[in-house]
């Protein structure tokens, strides 16, 4: 019975050695592979979705900095970290990824369109007090997200891609770009349905035109007037255009814009 026990022991001492020098190795292991990862500047590998995601960061950035033109699949898998194949398989060619790129910037699933607006709040048209709240609501959103960006590379992507007109200009000018001005096409119908379509498209392109004028001068008059001059302006810019569009329809003009 003794001699049973030792050896039950025995056996239970030597696996728990063995155990003990496996766990030891693995953390060893893991300890060498993390020192590796950091002197060679690599990452672990990424999920399917992070690698997507980080990809467009990294092209946001890259596009922005060197343009459409100077930039390259390899520069964008670099810059993510991540295995150069991986821009293929998520993106296929570098105009695919830079539609991406683009999508994120005008942002138009997010964007308040009066349509959206109509369904918070349905009653908001039927009194000439609100038809002028919804204008304003529009437009601030419009310039929140197109103009006065918080983040700077998305202005400065929008003005080289102006100046310079990547291979898909025309494809971003219908499929992105136009989206925003038929939307508020339809806003000015729905505003004034005996229009034409010629004054249809003035009202609607009023934004873009005010806009475009702020976006290309913008680092121009924040350098003349200096960076605390700009968030008032922003606000004032707003206002007067959303003015301008609510007397377009001979609309009262809301307190907070006077």
């Amino acid at each position: 019975m003794l001699g049973q026990n030792y050896c039950t022991d025995l056996k239970y001492n030597l696996k728990s050695c063995i155990n003990q020098d496996i766990l030891s190795k693995i953390l060893l292991f893991s300890i060498i592979l993390h020192s590796f990862l950091l002197l060679t500047n690599t990452t672990m590998p990424k999920m399917p979705n992070a690698t997507r995601s980080a990809l467009i960061d990294a092209a946001c950035q890259l596009f922005s900095q060197h343009g459409y033109f100077d930039v390259t699949t390899r520069m964008i898998s670099e810059f993510a970290g991540v295995a150069h194949s991986s821009v293929h398989y998520h993106f296929k060619t570098k105009e695919a990824i830079y539609k991406e790129v683009f999508l994120r910037v005008f942002d138009l699933e997010n964007a308040l369109d009066h349509k959206k607006l109509l369904e918070k709040e349905p009653y908001v048209l039927n009194s000439p007090d609100g038809k002028a709240y919804a204008i304003q609501r529009v437009v601030r959103d419009y310039f929140s997200r197109i103009v006065f960006y918080r983040e700077t590379w998305k202005r400065d992507l929008l003005v080289r891609e102006l100046y310079e007109n990547s291979p898909i200009y025309l494809y971003l000018v219908d499929n992105v770009m136009r989206l925003e001005g038929d939307r508020r096409i339809d806003f000015y119908y729905q505003l004034k349905p005996d229009c034409t379509p010629s004054e249809a498209f003035v009202w609607a392109h009023t934004p873009n035109a005010q806009g475009l004028m702020y976006l290309l001068n913008w680092p121009t008059i924040e350098k003349m007037r200096g960076a605390d001059f700009m968030p008032e302006l922003q606000q004032r810019v707003i206002n007067t255009t959303a003015v301008m569009m609510i007397q377009l329809l001979d609309l009262p003009i809301p307190e907070m814009l006077r």
